[in-house]
C-alpha cells in the first residue's frame, strides 16, 4: 500500500537529495527480483541478505520484526521518523528539501 506514495515521492524529491533504500529481509533473491520486475521497480536503492533474514544485524538495529517498517534518517544520519504516513514523510521533505 506504501509503494505508489514512495514513488510518487521518490520522483518529486530524489533530486533534491532524498534516497530511498529497501532492504528485503526474504531467504530468495529469485523472490525479490520478480516483485522488482513484475509488481514494483523500485528505482531507488535495494539491498538484502537472504542468509540472514529478520536475523540479520540490520534488522537488530532497526528493531525491524514486520516489514514494512519506513525509517526516516535525515543527512547527519538520525533517525527523524519511524514508519510515518505518506503525508508525515511529504511534509518533512516539503520542509527540509523543498522540493
Amino acid at each position: 500500500m506504501q509503494m505508489p506514495g514512495l514513488h510518487r515521492l521518490y520522483e518529486k524529491y530524489h533530486e533534491d537529495g532524498f534516497e530511498i533504500l529497501s532492504y528485503s529481509f526474504d531467504y530468495s533473491t529469485d523472490d525479490v527480483n520478480q516483485f522488482r520486475k513484475e509488481k514494483w521497480p523500485m528505482p531507488w536503492l535495494n539491498a538484502m541478505d537472504p542468509e540472514q533474514g529478520f536475523e540479520a544485524q540490520i534488522a537488530k538495529d532497526f528493531e525491524v520484526t514486520v516489514v514494512p517498517r519506513t525509517v526516516l534518517v535525515n543527512q547527519e544520519g538520525t533517525i527523524v521518523q519511524v514508519n510515518p504516513t505518506e503525508e508525515e514523510l511529504e511534509n518533512f521533505l516539503e520542509e527540509h528539501l523543498g522540493g
